[in-house]
C-alpha cells in the first residue's frame, strides 16, 4: 500500500471515528469467533506464567469497571445520601443479588454494563443502608414462610 492510500485511510479515520469503531469491533468479534480455542489456550499460559502481573490488570479492570458503574449511578447512597466511596456498593434492586453471583460468580459488575446499566435492577447504596436492606428482605421472606405453615387442627 503506497503512503498516498495510508494517508487518505487515516484522515477518514478521523472523520469517521463510529464507523471505524463499529467495523474494528466487527473484526474483532470474526477473529475472535475463529480463533476462540487459542485465544482460549495463549490466555491460560500467559496468566499462568505471569500470575502478579495478570492478578494487577485484573484488579485494575474491575477498579475502573466500579468507577464507571458508580459514576452512572450518582457516586452516593441512594437512601441517606452517605458520598465516602469506600462504603458505597452495588445493591440488586429486586433482592436477587445471591442467585446472581452463584449464576455468574464474582463477575457480574460485567453484567452491570453490558446490561446497559439498568436503574430499575441496581442501585447504589452504603454498606449501611445495604445491611439494613437485607435484614428487612430477611424479615419478609420470614414472614412468607410462616404464612405457608399449615397448623395443626385441634
Amino acid at each position: 500500500m503506497n503512503e498516498k492510500k495510508k494517508q487518505s485511510i487515516l484522515r477518514w479515520r478521523e472523520r469517521n471515528p463510529e464507523q471505524w469503531r463499529e467495523i474494528k469491533n466487527a473484526v474483532n468479534r470474526r477473529h475472535r469467533k475463529r480463533h476462540i480455542k487459542a485465544i482460549r489456550a495463549y490466555s491460560k499460559r500467559y496468566r499462568a506464567a505471569n500470575r502478579e502481573r495478570a492478578r494487577l490488570a485484573y484488579k485494575k479492570y474491575y477498579r475502573k469497571l466500579r468507577q464507571e458503574i458508580l459514576e452512572v449511578y450518582g457516586r452516593k447512597c441512594a437512601l441517606c445520601k452517605e458520598r465516602e466511596e469506600n462504603q458505597l456498593t452495588i445493591d440488586h434492586l429486586h433482592n436477587d443479588g445471591q442467585a446472581h453471583r452463584r449464576h455468574r460468580g464474582r463477575n457480574w459488575y460485567v453484567d452491570v454494563r453490558r446490561e446497559g446499566f439498568p436503574k430499575h435492577k441496581y442501585r447504589i447504596l452504603c454498606r449501611r443502608c445495604n445491611i439494613q436492606q437485607w435484614r428487612k428482605s430477611l424479615g419478609k421472606k420470614r414472614q412468607k414462610t410462616r404464612s405457608k405453615r399449615i397448623l395443626p387442627l385441634r
